[in-house]
């Protein structure tokens, strides 16, 4: 079992203009152990997948930082 369990993930403002930031609700739950350290932190990625064959084609759109995270919902 992981530690971090994706429980929904809802996008925001969509449809949306083009020039729009990105705004996502996204919910988890954190299990024991917990994350290790007393600041521990998730770091999430949007990524723009354009190839299923190649990786090197992935752009990375946007990314935060949140935390810190404690357990539970």
């Amino acid at each position: 079992m992981s530690i971090i369990n994706i429980t929904s993930v809802n996008v925001l403002q969509n449809p949306a203009p083009f020039q729009c930031p990105f705004s996502f609700e996204i919910c988890f739950d954190c299990h024991n152990p917990g994350l290790p350290g007393t600041c521990a932190e998730l770091e999430w990625k949007l990524i723009y997948v354009s190839s299923a064959e190649d990786e090197s084609l992935d752009q990375e759109l946007d990314s935060v930082i949140v935390g810190p995270i404690p357990l539970g919902k």
